[in-house]
């Protein structure tokens, strides 16, 4: 695991978690490819129009645990990103926590004197909505 690698995912989650859309392009290339569970976006503004779609929830939080990768021969590295993805919204005047356990599928690449995502698959290992009640 490289530490960059694991600091580009970082960045990722606080810029989806604030967002922070338009940095977008400072941790992705313009050719960036983000699939997951129906739906596939082949560019940076496909990608920045597709995460105004967070917009609908009040908050989220993206939690990154494990990343296990390498860099290959052809100077991209390959790996897998793991993420828990909390989506607070109001449901019938109560929050509600959408959570989705992610396997990321990760290709990334020096670009500009940084690091950039060239492509992220979603893979969901499971999803969970429930009532979030919170400690007042």
């Amino acid at each position: 695991m490289s530490n960059d690698t694991l600091d580009l995912a970082f960045r990722y989650a606080a810029l989806i978690d604030d967002r922070r859309l338009d940095e977008l392009h400072t941790i992705m290339l313009p050719s960036i490819r983000i699939t997951g569970p129906g739906y596939v976006m082949d560019t940076l503004p496909e990608v920045e129009r597709g995460m105004e779609l967070l917009r609908q929830y009040e908050r989220t939080f993206h939690m990154v645990g494990n990343q296990l990768g390498a860099w290959g021969d052809d100077g991209v590295w390959s790996g897998e990103t793991y993420c828990i993805a909390s989506h607070v919204y109001q449901r019938d005047g109560a929050e509600w926590k959408l959570d989705m356990a992610i396997r990321y599928q990760d290709r990334i690449v020096r670009h500009d004197g940084g690091l950039r995502f060239a492509s992220r698959e979603l893979r969901l290992a499971w999803v969970q909505d429930l009532p979030l009640t919170m400690a007042r």
